[in-house]
């Protein structure tokens, strides 16, 4: 047993330094590796690349084990090697300094914020076992271009007995945020929501099955730690995982969406999927189902609002995949945005976005979205006035009506139809109270959509069995 006032030890890419006591002995059995301990006090955590501390506080303790038996000859390998840290709570100064372990092309980013770190992690040549804690009352973190200033509690679980044959296990892992604001680059602030997603079943596959079947004699966690930091061995990891999650805002989805989309979804919903990894990065087989009873959907410049469903899935995988997000809207209703008269009721909506190349270092621009309304009622034709223009001879005064809209969009372009079918409708025509049957046939032959600017060529508007109620007013 040894005291020390400047005990400085470097494991893996890490130095700790700090006061402490040092303890080396074995036991008494023949075939009992050999401890070395190291119980920190007043400590400082830092990278080897980075001056600036990482972890502070008391009470971390260092294991190292070995075997007691020097043994060079070919062919011998050493399975009693081990590292194990022991953290009670430590502090943690800025979650920034934990970036540098997160995969560059993941889109998650620690901007800043104080916490608190503690656990166990014990690292074999061929074994892992990680239980850890991350915890921040005012976490500053960043999802692409939207930041979230959020309470986070974070647990990190894998265990591996067997790193070279199976894959690592991940269940318990999870995530709750709280009292979070998100906000996109110098925008807007959404109002507090909160989210928390647990990991069910998954296995995750942290080394290439090359790095396990390199060298002569075993595979070797401990040597590939040495060469290689946890960003990289996550970037190349592969694997599956269940999940579900409640989340009281959807707004997260804008983060897989163009900032020009014209689509975007709204409300809370409890989540579940699958998540297929490939090279750090969701692959083809991912997907992601929400369940809403308070779906918001706006597309263009309308809002709809109803019970529904969002569907989330990996089209192709890679660098830059190609994500489909397919949405189901029951019964809702659907007004034209900061309109707060009677709007489109009993409406069924199908939206269906293809988002091609999403890169999260920069803003995907390329969409394919498909807008459909099977079925939904107009309750009252005078809704549509706000369309025509402003000396026109006519507008509508009563009558319901039958809405069916399918409509393609792309940035630059638009195809597809509006149609209206309605008996009775009431018109004021240059004095003249009429009633008539209505079908119009609005056909979209081309535009801007993200312009709002539409070619209706070959439009038609039908009336039929018109009926004039009153006379021409002096």
């Amino acid at each position: 047993h040894v005291d020390a006032k400047d005990l400085r030890v470097e494991a893996l890419s890490l130095d700790l330094s700090g006061t402490g006591a040092i303890d080396l002995g074995v036991e008494d059995a023949a075939d009992s590796p050999l401890l070395l301990e190291f119980a920190f006090r007043d400590l400082a955590v830092r990278h080897q690349e980075d001056d600036a501390p990482m972890l502070e506080g008391d009470a971390l303790l260092l294991g190292l084990s070995g075997s007691r038996k020097l043994d060079l000859a070919e062919g011998q390998f050493d399975f009693d090697r081990t590292i194990t840290v022991d953290i009670a709570t430590l502090a943690v100064p800025d979650l920034a300094r934990f970036q540098r372990f997160v995969p560059e092309k993941w889109p998650f980013r620690f901007m800043g914020g104080e916490g608190r770190l503690g656990g166990r992690a014990r690292l074999g040549p061929n074994a892992l076992s990680v239980d850890l804690e991350l915890a921040s009352d005012h976490a500053n973190v960043g999802v692409n271009a939207y930041r979230f200033d959020t309470n986070l509690e974070g647990t990190l679980r894998l265990e591996n007995p067997d790193i070279r044959n199976q894959p690592t296990r991940f269940s318990g892992t999870g995530l709750r945020l709280t009292e979070s604001r998100l906000q996109r680059d110098a925008g807007a602030v959404t109002a507090p929501w909160e989210a928390s997603i647990e990991i069910g079943e998954g296995q995750l596959s942290l080394v290439a099955p090359a790095e396990k079947e390199a060298g002569a004699n075993a595979f070797d966690l401990l040597r590939l730690l040495g060469q290689k930091d946890a960003r990289a061995l996550l970037e190349g990891s592969s694997g599956e995982l269940d999940f579900q999650a409640a989340v009281s805002s959807l707004a997260f989805l804008d983060v897989l969406l163009p900032p020009e989309e014209p689509a975007k979804v709204r409300g809370e919903g409890q989540v579940e999927g699958r998540v297929m990894l490939s090279q750090g990065l969701p692959d083809v087989g991912t997907r992601v189902n929400i369940r809403s009873e308070s779906l918001g959907v706006t597309v263009l410049d309308y809002l709809a609002r109803g019970d529904g469903q969002v569907d989330l899935t990996v089209e192709e995988g890679g660098a830059f995949p190609d994500w489909r997000l397919a949405v189901r809207l029951e019964d809702g209703t659907m007004n034209r945005q900061g309109d707060g008269a009677r709007g489109v009721e009993a409406v069924q909506l199908l939206l269906d976005v293809v988002v091609k190349d999403v890169s999260f270092e920069s803003e995907p621009r390329e969409f394919d979205l498909w807008f459909r309304i099977p079925s939904a009622i107009v309750p009252d034709m005078g809704l549509f006035n706000g369309y025509l223009p402003t000396d026109a001879p006519l507008s509508f005064t009563r009558g319901t009506a039958d809405l069916v809209l399918d409509l393609r969009l792309t940035p630059d372009d638009a195809q597809g139809f509006v149609r209206l079918f309605g008996e009775g409708i009431d018109v004021a025509l240059d004095g003249q109270e009429v009633r008539t049957d209505l079908v119009a046939n609005l056909l979209v032959v081309g535009g801007q959509p993200l312009d709002m600017v539409f070619d209706l060529a070959g439009s038609t508007v039908a009336v039929e069995n018109v009926l004039v109620q009153g006379t021409e007013q002096a």
